[in-house]
C-alpha cells in the first residue's frame, strides 16, 4: 500500500511538472486531422504511448475519435499540441488543434458523425472557416495519406452543420 501511494505521488509530481513546461497556443486558425494507424486505441492508450515512448509532456492530440464514435478530450485545448510538426514545410502546432481518428483510413458512420459534430463546434468557437484552403487556415490533413478520408466531404459537411446551427 505504501509503495502504491509513493508511485501515485511520483506520478502526480511528474504530471504536474510536465504540464508546467507546456506552451499555450496564442491563436487557433487550423484543425489538423490525423489517423492513428492502429486498429484500437483511446485517449489513455495514446497518452501512455506519447508520454512513455515518445517522451512528450502529454498526448499530442487535443481530441480522439474512438471506433465507437466517442469524442475523448486529450491535451487541453489552450495548449499547443504535439501532432503537426511534420507533414508540411512548417510546424503547425503553434496555431492548430489536433484531432485523431482511431483507425487507418476507413471509418464507420459513428466516427464520421462525431468528427463532423466536433469540427463544427471547434470551427464555431475558434471562428475557423471550414472551407478555408489556405496554408494556415481551415481543416487540414496531417499529410497526403493522413487521415485517409476525403477532407472536402468533411469540410462541406462541417460547413453545412454550421449553417444549420445558425438557423
Amino acid at each position: 500500500m505504501k509503495t502504491m501511494s509513493l508511485l501515485m505521488a511520483s506520478f502526480f509530481v511528474f504530471s504536474t511538472v510536465s504540464l508546467a513546461r507546456m506552451v499555450e497556443r496564442e491563436e487557433t486558425t487550423v484543425i489538423v486531422i490525423h489517423h492513428s494507424a492502429t486498429e484500437q486505441g483511446d485517449v489513455d492508450s495514446f497518452r501512455r504511448h506519447h508520454v512513455g515512448v515518445n517522451g512528450w509532456n502529454d498526448i499530442g492530440y487535443h481530441y480522439v475519435i474512438t471506433k465507437d464514435g466517442e469524442i475523448q478530450p486529450g491535451r487541453a485545448e489552450h495548449l499547443q499540441g504535439a501532432h503537426a510538426r511534420t507533414g508540411r514545410d512548417f510546424n503547425r502546432n503553434p496555431f492548430s488543434l489536433g484531432v485523431v481518428f482511431v483507425g487507418h483510413s476507413e471509418y464507420n458512420e459513428e466516427q464520421l458523425r462525431s468528427m463532423v459534430v466536433l469540427l463544427a463546434d471547434l470551427c464555431q468557437r475558434y471562428k475557423i472557416n471550414p472551407l478555408d484552403l489556405s496554408e494556415k487556415g481551415g481543416i487540414q490533413g496531417h499529410h497526403e495519406e493522413c487521415p485517409g478520408v476525403d477532407l472536402d466531404i468533411l469540410r462541406s459537411l462541417t460547413a453545412r452543420l454550421l449553417i444549420q446551427k445558425l438557423f
